[in-house]
């Protein structure tokens, strides 16, 4: 199981959107990209009464840097909470400006120049909470081929009958009381679709955070917390 960190949304300071963004010279393009590791987190309802989706990815040792990547959000989930990269293991993350285009068929495109091989993206997308019956579907829409892609869930505190698809394996308990289900899931070609949908069961209101009482902005101010996990 990876190492769960405080999602960098509570953690960096999210540099300014721009407009009329040109990408620099020299650096490589969306058509000549592609991930060595791909690494989806899906939180339902861990400190907001939404989703929290967190992206990671590590570019191939071929690509050039810096690279300029176009990734797909969801529409309903608006601005991406963070944007950031590193530029080798374990090293602290950096905010990264981009640009959001038109919604296209439920998507909005992010487009952002990396000057470092690891990024990670977060957002949040909307949850229907007003019934006990709850579910959620996130889709990987393919932007970039991935040689390993791995797929984490976390079950919100206070939840039961927790599923999801496609099968992540047995239930394990993280240090920070949460349940999580995880699974490598082979190889993605560019254009081929994850779909991962998860249901549960849940009537108390209060995120996960506020049921366990986690602190999720302590760890901000150390050097090492921050960092993008080993990939």
């Amino acid at each position: 199981m990876r190492r769960v960190i405080a999602p960098a949304a509570l953690l960096l300071l999210l540099g300014s959107m721009w407009l009329g963004w040109v990408p620099p010279n020299g650096a490589s393009s969306q058509e000549s990209a592609s991930l060595s590791t791909l690494e989806v987190d899906i939180w339902p309802e861990f400190d907001r009464p939404a989703v929290l989706v967190i992206v990671r990815g590590a570019l191939a040792p071929d690509v050039s840097l810096p690279a300029t990547l176009s990734l797909r959000i969801p529409a309903s989930a608006g601005d991406p909470a963070a944007l950031a990269y590193a530029p080798e293991v374990n090293s602290r993350l950096l905010d990264l400006d981009y640009e959001r285009t038109d919604v296209q068929l439920d998507f909005t495109t992010i487009t952002f120049t990396t000057p470092g091989r690891f990024i990670q993206m977060e957002f949040y997308d909307p949850l229907e909470t007003g019934a006990a019956d709850r579910s959620y579907t996130y889709i990987w829409p393919g932007d970039l081929s991935a040689s390993q892609v791995s797929v984490q869930a976390q079950q919100p505190a206070g939840a039961t009958d927790f599923s999801v698809l496609p099968e992540l394996g047995a239930a394990i308990t993280g240090a920070d009381g949460l349940v999580y289900r995880e699974a490598d899931l082979g190889s993605l070609d560019t254009g081929k679709v994850l779909t991962v949908a998860i249901q549960y069961q849940k009537s108390d209101p209060r995120t996960s955070v506020e049921i366990l009482g986690l602190n999720t902005e302590a760890p901000a101010a150390t050097e090492s917390d921050g960092a993008i996990p080993s990939w």
